[in-house]
């Protein structure tokens, strides 16, 4: 049985344009590594840069949006970097200036994305969506849903700069939960891209996390999937369980 399924936003149902993978796949090929943008090593960089991140965290004990430094976000791409074999001065700055380069506005929802949701709604599955961004992006985000028809689809719609916490928190499930009128976490499951913030955050919160990683280079002990119309299997089969 399922109650409710929580999505991410960034990275599980659209992905800016050009992506993460991309930008940093282009800077490692600029610098002589044979890195194709699918390339599993890519999800391992990230992973490791979220573990770093998820150490702020512990240390800073901030769940808010926003709290990052500059050099917090250099030593970030540093690692990025590092993963891929790159010890280059040059090539952090011109990372950072990719990703700074990079417009809010220029993003694509995922192909299975809206075909994924509607079968989901069809099978009464209650769906909400629990975001990072800070509180300066708010009303983008909301553009961003209505533009592209995604809003419809959530009873409950969760941004943690402009709810004041931020994943991994707990409390920000327990706000969609609440939301959606689900009275336990048990049969809840949450679909994203962050182990640290999504898989953690969901297993902390008691909700089954499941992640996506379509260059399959990360390693967690949850279920992984390169695409998000694999949840229909799962959560269906579970469904008619």
């Amino acid at each position: 049985m399922v109650d409710a399924v929580l999505f991410d936003f960034g990275g599980t149902l659209f992905d800016y344009y050009p992506s993460n993978y991309s930008i940093l796949g282009s800077v490692a090929r600029q610098f002589g590594k044979n890195i194709q943008d699918t390339d599993p090593i890519l999800s391992i960089a990230f992973q490791k840069q979220e573990e770093y991140i998820h150490t702020l965290l512990l240390q800073k004990k901030e769940y808010s949006t926003g709290w990052m430094t500059d050099q917090d976000w250099r030593r970030g791409d540093e690692i990025l970097l590092e993963t891929v074999g790159i010890h280059s001065t040059e090539a952090k700055e011109i990372l950072a200036k990719r990703f700074l380069a990079r417009k809010m506005h220029h993003y694509k929802i995922f192909p299975d994305a809206i075909s994924t949701l509607e079968v989901l709604r069809k099978n009464e599955i209650k769906l909400g969506l629990v975001s990072n961004l800070p509180k300066k992006h708010v009303q983008d985000r909301y553009k961003m849903l209505n533009h592209s028809k995604l809003t419809e689809f959530f009873s409950s719609i969760v941004l943690s700069g402009e709810r004041g916490v931020a994943k991994p928190n707990p409390a920000i499930f327990k706000i969609a939960l609440e939301e959606l009128h689900v009275n336990s976490p048990n049969n809840v499951f949450h679909v994203g891209d962050s182990y640290i913030f999504d898989a953690i955050g969901a297993k902390n919160s008691g909700i089954t996390p499941i992640l996506l990683d379509p260059n399959k280079g990360r390693v967690c002990d949850c279920t992984i999937i390169a695409s998000l119309s694999e949840i229909l299997n799962l959560l269906l089969h579970q469904e008619n369980s």
